[in-house]
Parts: C-alpha cells; sequence; structure tokens
C-alpha cells in the first residue's frame, strides 16, 4: 500500500486517521493485539532505541542469530516488515518515545 511517496504495510494503513474513518483500534488488523513475550518486547525496545541486532544481542547477553530470531517473531506477531515499522510499533506500545 502506498501512503504519498512511501510503502507501508496494510497494518499501518489501518491505523492512519483519515477524514470520515473512525480512531483506528487495535482490532483492526489481527496481528495487530497479537501478546509479544516479555523477551521480545527486549528485543523490539532495543531495536526501537536504533540498535544494531548485534548490539542488542551484546545487551541482552543473546546470540546475534536469537536476537535476529526474536525479530523475525516480532515482525510475524505484529505484521510488519522493516525497522521503521519495528520502531513506531515500539513507540506505540510505550517501550520507546519518539522525539520530534
Amino acid at each position: 500500500m502506498r501512503c504519498g511517496s512511501y510503502s507501508i504495510s496494510g497494518l499501518w494503513a489501518c491505523r492512519l486517521p483519515l477524514p470520515g474513518r473512525p480512531p483506528p483500534t487495535p482490532a483492526c488488523h489481527p496481528l495487530a493485539i497479537t501478546p509479544l513475550t516479555e523477551r521480545e518486547q527486549d528485543v523490539l525496545r532495543l531495536i526501537g532505541k536504533g540498535f544494531k541486532v548485534t548490539e542488542a544481542a551484546k545487551i541482552l547477553g543473546i546470540t546475534p542469530n536469537t536476537a535476529s530470531t526474536y525479530i523475525r517473531d516480532i515482525y510475524r506477531k505484529l505484521g510488519i516488515n522493516s525497522r521503521a515499522e519495528a520502531t513506531m510499533e515500539a513507540a506505540r506500545r510505550g517501550l520507546v518515545a519518539l522525539s520530534g
């Protein structure tokens, strides 16, 4: 799906506030309400803060392969496809604060 000149997933498209459409709800996409494990939230928090996979792995005391597996599972559960979407989801869940 395209939003201006950017391509976004359907998950994020359903969350965009548009005139004449009710405010987005967590149930607008079935994957949007999938709970993350505590460790997945830890990984998402670090990725949302801009850490690389190897950096996040070192901080958490896990291997980069394990961190990559967590990221894959996070992306699948949340229906996202990019680090930008992961950052927005981390902010939405209160795991990171976006500076503006």
